[in-house]
């Protein structure tokens, strides 16, 4: 896996004192704020004079006094004050850029208006606000950067801004800025917008990248704040669904027990993205679904399915057993001898619904593959049969399943041993048979 040298706390922060102005505009901005101070209140008129002005010590007490009006916004009229002339206005200072400072105040005031004014969104988003954003994250000016950060990663769960932003290669240069630079709010805000354009992604381009999920999963061990943690661990189940090369990298990146012990955490915005995780690795390879196995993750399924109300971890957990079921004979094996969670999965599957009765059966249709003389007991124990009653099934998928799970008994284990099921396997193989050629 590749391995990345991490940076310093290189970027410039903005400081009246540092030379990003010169002395003159520093003594001139002075008795423009000193002005203002004096003056109580700003009408909207008077703030896009300021901000119209050639002199940049107004038009910077101009963006101030803006961002202040917007931030207050206790004019009902505000929708219809804010108009193209000012939104051109604020594109043009961040555009010529007069000094970082007017740059900043400019961009937080379209952000704003951006995500609060409906009506101005679109008027935003045409003029090119996107790939402004990006760019301004090269010139390495810490504050700037933060917002570009931040609002990047609110437009990016718009999934047609998500698309303008992969276009825009914004998913590079943010990962290269979290490479050179080490500064937790920058490092917190990338990954977070990162994780997000992920999630969002359909052109698949996250998929195929070789170095994201290397990345996500260097800095995983470092990150503790839950609303970054369940963004990383929703990205890193994107990533790893349907993804041999990605769960190849997962597996090499000694995290797998680390992200496990999420599903212990009372916070289901952790719990549910790594139990998918540890369940994508279920779908992989032998030594893959070894790694899902030796997670840690069946301490913390008892508990779990206990927990019948929550339908949808319930299913999660079906699922990734199931997958594991369908694994090698040791694999299968070692699920047969898990007597409390297969106890409780054979209580649950009598009276749940449709949705997790089907991934129930798959399990246990599965665990037929490696049934032999000395584990058909344990197999029949868990309610096979009674589970298994498909008059109410219409989909043909559970019904081949339950045939070939019946086939696969009659296959691996004697047949004096069997003699006692022989009433229940005629039976099922009966309505099996007749609901198949009617499909």
């Amino acid at each position: 896996m590749i391995q990345y040298e991490f940076g310093q706390n290189q970027m410039k922060k903005l400081d009246y004192e540092s030379d990003l102005l010169t002395d003159e505009m520093n003594q001139r901005l002075k008795q423009v704020l000193q002005q203002s101070q004096n003056k109580q209140t700003y009408e909207y008129p008077e703030i896009l004079k300021e901000i119209l002005s050639d002199d940049p010590s107004i038009i910077y007490n101009g963006l101030l006094c803006l961002n202040k009006y917007l931030d207050t916004d206790r004019d009902p009229a505000l929708p219809q004050v804010v108009d193209n002339q000012l939104i051109t206005c604020l594109f043009k200072i961040i555009k010529t850029r007069q000094t970082p400072y007017h740059q900043y105040q400019a961009l937080k005031s379209l952000i704003y208006i951006g995500q609060q004014l409906k009506q101005s969104y679109e008027k935003i988003i045409d003029k090119g606000i996107i790939q402004i954003l990006i760019d301004i994250i090269k010139h390495d000016i810490y504050e700037l950067t933060q917002l570009s950060l931040q609002s990047l990663g609110v437009f990016a769960k718009n999934r047609k801004l998500c698309h303008r932003i992969i276009q825009g290669s914004g998913q590079d240069i943010i990962l290269q800025l979290l490479i050179k630079e080490n500064d937790i709010q920058i490092q917190k805000s990338g990954i977070v917008t990162l994780s997000i354009l992920c999630q969002e992604d359909r052109t698949k381009q996250f998929k195929f990248d070789k170095n994201f999920l290397p990345f996500l999963c260097q800095k995983f061990i470092f990150i503790k704040e839950p609303e970054v943690l369940k963004e990383v661990l929703l990205a890193i189940a994107q990533l790893t669904d349907d993804s041999d090369m990605a769960l190849e990298i997962l597996t090499k990146s000694q995290i797998v027990c680390q992200i496990a012990n999420y599903i212990n955490d009372e916070n289901l915005e952790l719990a549910e993205p790594a139990l998918r995780i540890i369940g994508n690795l279920s779908t992989g390879n032998e030594p893959i679904t070894q790694a899902a196995i030796e997670s840690g993750v069946f301490n913390y399924i008892p508990q779990w399915l206990k927990q019948t109300r929550n339908k949808k971890i319930t299913r999660e957990i079906c699922w990734m057993l199931s997958n594991i079921a369908a694994g090698c004979s040791d694999q299968a094996n070692f699920l047969l001898n898990q007597q409390e969670i297969m106890t409780t999965i054979s209580q649950i599957g009598i009276n749940c619904n449709q949705n997790i009765k089907k991934e129930i059966i798959f399990l246990l249709c599965n665990l037929t593959q490696s049934i032999s003389d000395q584990s058909i007991d344990k197999l029949i124990n868990y309610n096979f049969f009674k589970i298994c009653q498909i008059n109410s099934f219409k989909d043909t998928n559970v019904i081949r399943a339950i045939n070939d799970a019946i086939n696969n008994i009659r296959k691996n284990v004697k047949p004096q041993i069997l003699e006692k099921w022989m009433t229940e396997i005629e039976n099922i193989t009966k309505k099996t048979d007749n609901l198949v050629d009617e499909s």
